[in-house]
């Protein structure tokens, strides 16, 4: 369940559009509501209905942003799931967003919240898959990374022979 309600982030567009017209607003990882577990069925049909009623209430949130940024880190090592993952949840900006464009935002590392409790990076074959599969479905993907979490120590430096980047520049030109 969402922490905020839907009234307050579209009282914050609503008010950022006043302010300036001319700029187009978007929010991260609100629409849809990131989901792992409802929105693939490992709850159950129960658990499905729970994740479309859940984003049904951001309907007008939905309405009011330029496009749809859904939050589609890694948690687990199992790809296919991890697919279907990925899938559900661009289905689910998809069809909030009537047409809008959909990025959904990936990390070359595994996200807490899953089986890892110290963001190791994904497998250069594993990066490869989920780069072609949000590929498949979303109009985009925004790239996010580059901080150290595990000691809250800052931002990284950039490795341009980082594997995941050099994989992600392969996938690009091809």
């Amino acid at each position: 369940v969402m922490a905020q309600s839907a009234g307050d982030y579209l009282s914050v567009l609503k008010a950022y559009k006043a302010a300036a017209p001319d700029m187009k607003f978007s929010l991260y990882a609100i629409v849809p509501a990131g989901d792992y577990y409802n929105a693939i069925g490992l709850t159950g049909q129960s658990g499905v209905n729970l994740y479309r009623e859940v984003n049904d209430a951001y309907q007008a949130v939905a309405d009011e942003v330029e496009a749809l940024f859904p939050s589609l880190y890694t948690f687990h090592e199992d790809q296919e799931l991890n697919d279907r993952y990925i899938i559900a949840n661009i289905e689910q900006a998809r069809r909030l967003g009537k047409g809008k464009p959909v990025y959904a935002f990936i990390w070359p590392q595994y996200a807490l919240g899953g089986q890892f409790k110290n963001f190791p990076d994904i497998p250069v074959a594993y990066w490869r898959r989920i780069l072609e599969t949000v590929s498949r479905h979303a109009d985009g993907a925004v790239l996010w990374g580059g901080w150290e979490l595990i000691h809250d120590s800052g931002q990284l430096a950039w490795s341009e022979s980082a594997p995941w980047w050099q994989e992600t520049k392969r996938f690009m030109t091809k």
